[in-house]
C-alpha cells in the first residue's frame, strides 16, 4: 500500500520528517514549526498503535514542546470521542491508545462519524486551538470514508 501527503506549493515545506518508530504506515513533514503527519492504522493489523510506539521512543514528550498535527484513520470504532470513554468489549490495544492519547493531552477534534457511524478518521493536536474548524463530507471517489476536512488557525 503507498501513503501520500500533498502539500499546495505555496506552502514553504521545511523538510521532510521521519520519526524513528517501527510503525510504518505513516509519512511526516515539517512546515515552519509545525510537524504533520498522516497515519494509517489498518483494523487488520495488529500492532502497537502509533501513539503508544511513539511514546515508547519519548518523542510525543519532544514533540509535545511544538506544534503537531496528526491525521489519519486509525481504525477504533470502539472509542466514542464526544465522552472519551471505550466500549467494555474494547480490545486493550483500542483502550492503551485513548490513554496514550489523554495521557499526551492531545485534542481529537473529529467528533462526527468518518466511516458509518464510527469515527475512525482522527486529527489530533497539543494545541487545540490549531484546528479551528472540522467539516465532515460526502465520500470521494470510492473511498468508503467521509472526507474530513479541517481548517487551521495560524499559530
Amino acid at each position: 500500500m503507498c501513503y501520500c501527503m500533498y502539500v499546495k506549493v505555496y506552502i514553504q515545506l521545511n523538510v521532510e520528517y521521519s520519526p524513528a518508530v517501527d510503525f510504518k504506515d505513516n509519512v511526516w513533514c515539517q512546515i515552519g514549526e509545525l510537524f504533520v503527519g498522516v497515519c494509517y492504522r489498518s483494523a487488520n493489523y495488529i500492532v502497537l498503535s502509533v501513539i503508544r510506539t511513539m511514546i515508547n521512543l519519548h518523542l510525543l514528550n519532544v514533540m509535545r514542546e511544538k506544534h503537531t498535527l496528526i491525521m489519519g484513520d486509525f481504525n477504533y470504532p470502539e472509542i466514542d470521542w464526544s465522552s472519551c470513554t471505550v466500549d467494555a468489549s474494547a480490545s486493550s490495544d483500542c483502550k492503551g491508545f485513548l490513554e496514550s492519547v489523554e495521557d499526551c493531552f492531545y485534542t481529537q477534534h473529529v467528533k462526527d462519524p468518518t466511516r458509518v457511524n464510527a469515527v475512525l478518521d482522527l486529527v489530533l493536536t497539543h494545541k487545540p486551538d490549531l484546528v479551528s474548524e472540522v467539516s465532515i463530507n460526502d465520500r470521494l471517489g470510492a473511498s468508503d470514508h467521509n472526507n474530513v476536512v479541517i481548517q487551521t488557525s495560524s499559530q
